[in-house]
């Protein structure tokens, strides 16, 4: 039950990304509608007791999250399939489970802790 509970106080402190990006809480300004869809699918996805494996459970959100299945789909963001929320993680214990292609020095990406953070070359996981 606390976990139900703890999972829907994220829900509800997290919110919906605006058209801009920074414009609800956990939302950084700067950040992309797209990822902030993603960081709300990987939500919306953990709380159901769902990790997204492949792409057909991605197109399962397609309604709902409709940016986020478009970047994913077009490899525009990089997710990492079968990652979803842990609970309890410190944000400097945070890994990075999703991120927009890298064009420059930062990139936006989602934690597994359910944040938004601009992260380094150096702090995306290494391609397999």
């Amino acid at each position: 039950m606390l976990r139900y509970l703890s999972i829907v106080f994220l829900i509800f402190s997290l919110g919906c990304s605006g058209p801009t990006g920074g414009t609800t809480p956990g939302v950084p300004n700067g950040a992309s509608d797209a990822i902030a869809q993603v960081r709300d699918l990987v939500v919306d996805s953990s709380t159901m007791g769902e990790t997204v494996k492949s792409q057909a459970d991605l197109d399962r959100y397609k309604d709902k999250f409709p940016k986020a299945v478009e970047a994913i789909s077009a490899k525009s963001i990089v997710y990492i399939w079968g990652k979803g929320l842990r609970e309890g993680v410190a944000p400097e214990q945070a890994t990075v489970i999703a991120y927009e292609k890298p064009q420059g020095d930062k990139v936006w990406a989602v934690k597994d802790n359910g944040e938004i953070h601009q992260v380094t070359a150096a702090d995306l996981p290494k391609e397999k």
